[in-house]
């Protein structure tokens, strides 16, 4: 599972993160998937992940993505 959401940023007030629920990839790989994501011509470059983090997503009792 994933969840793409804003984290605060100094330099740009909120950047986009995609959260994996997952243990960290290999250095290589995340690069290119970020890469890859940063190529979909659909997707306008300001809704594209800067960066990936790990870790479980917090989901409600009905199934709901929690607000971290």
């Amino acid at each position: 599972e994933y969840i793409v959401r804003g984290v605060a940023d100094d330099a740009l007030g909120e950047k986009v993160v995609l959260r994996i629920d997952s243990d960290a990839l290999q250095k290589d790989v995340e690069e290119k998937l970020l890469q890859e994501i940063a190529t979909l011509a659909t997707l306008p470059s300001y809704h594209k992940p800067r960066e990936i983090e790990y870790g479980s997503i917090n989901r409600s009792v009905l199934g709901k993505t929690r607000r971290l």
